[in-house]
């Protein structure tokens, strides 16, 4: 028996769409493409939400994701560190500084050597 994946999704590119598609849906879920500040994505995704989580995603090189850090409107933060050779990857911290001030901070590490850290305020 499958499972219905049943979220809603407002997406913010880091660079508006030559297009702006109407809102998908699918499955039970639906995705809708919305080209405001962070601040007012994440004020849509709250109100749609109806009083359960918002997720932020994305990784270092996603700029609307970093812009909500940076705003401070996350109240928890999961980070997956995965070992790479020194010198690659991408740099989450730039511009970021302090993010950790007033976090409770915890880290575990599993059997593939990826770190899983977590900044709670």
């Amino acid at each position: 028996m499958s499972r219905m994946l049943r979220i809603h999704a407002s997406l913010l590119p880091h660079a508006s769409p030559p297009f702006l598609p109407r809102p998908l849906a699918r499955g039970g879920a639906s995705f809708r493409f919305v080209t405001n500040d962070p601040r007012e994505a994440l004020a849509l995704a709250t109100e749609e939400a109806a009083g359960k989580d918002v997720r932020v995603g994305g990784g270092a090189c996603v700029a609307p994701g970093r812009a909500v850090l940076r705003a401070g409107l996350v109240d928890r933060l999961h980070v997956g560190i995965a070992p790479v050779l020194l010198g690659r990857g991408e740099n989450l911290w730039h511009e970021l500084r302090g993010l950790e001030e007033g976090c409770t901070v915890a880290s575990e590490v599993a059997e593939s050597g990826t770190i899983h850290v977590t900044f709670a305020r």
